[in-house]
């Protein structure tokens, strides 16, 4: 993914001065886009306004995952942007306008917590759209790969185009399942995980290999 092409992007709002975009370490040593935008002098724009500006130029894989606004962009000796004395993001991240959901079922409670993982967001809803939520290439990835390597599925997930919300990866995941009923019982021994011993997990996990 070539970064400027995000930064060409932002340059044609004209709410914008100036930007630079950057893939930054998240707290879990994770990648993640942050957009630092100059906004011109008057009203600076939103992070929802320019997410919603952005899907009209750029696919949703492309889109960062956070806005900061700030007053300039520092600058080394040679004059280029000092891409490493640029402020982290802040933790919280604008939402998609819809209606908390919680999970009602074991699977989605798992997505749910996946999500949050890798994301770093609290009281994510069952309906709640990965892109509204800051998600971008880099954090689709990672959720796609532990959806991959947990779940038994007939046909991989590709990307979370497929599925944004996890209302509708849950039910993805329930039409690829090898077996009936195996996901929720994968997600359901998730679930107990954290209050079980070593030993109790091994088992769990070597009984649910059995059925697959």
């Amino acid at each position: 993914m070539e970064l400027s092409e995000i930064e060409m992007a932002l340059l044609e709002i004209p709410l914008i001065k100036q930007v630079a975009v950057v893939a930054r370490d998240d707290s879990r040593a994770d990648k993640r886009l942050v957009a630092y935008v100059v906004p011109q002098p008057g009203r600076a724009p939103t992070s929802g306004e320019l997410r919603a500006l952005l899907k009209e130029k750029l696919p949703t894989y492309m889109l960062p995952s956070s806005f900061v606004a700030v007053d300039n962009l520092p600058l080394t000796p040679s004059g280029k942007v000092d891409r490493r004395a640029l402020p982290p993001p802040e933790k919280s991240e604008e939402k998609a306008d819809t209606s908390y959901a919680a999970a009602n079922t074991p699977l989605e409670e798992v997505l749910v917590k996946l999500w949050a993982d890798i994301m770093g967001i609290e009281h994510i809803g069952i309906h709640d759209d990965f892109s509204e939520l800051g998600g971008d290439s880099l954090l689709s990835a990672q959720i796609v790969s532990r959806v991959n390597d947990t779940f038994p599925l007939k046909r991989p997930l590709n990307t979370l185009l497929e599925a944004p919300t996890v209302a509708k990866l849950s039910k993805f995941i329930i039409e690829q399942e090898t077996l009936p009923g195996q996901s929720e019982q994968v997600a359901n021994i998730l679930l107990k995980i954290e209050d079980m011993s070593a030993e109790e997990i091994s088992r769990a996990l070597e009984e649910e290999r059995g059925t697959r």
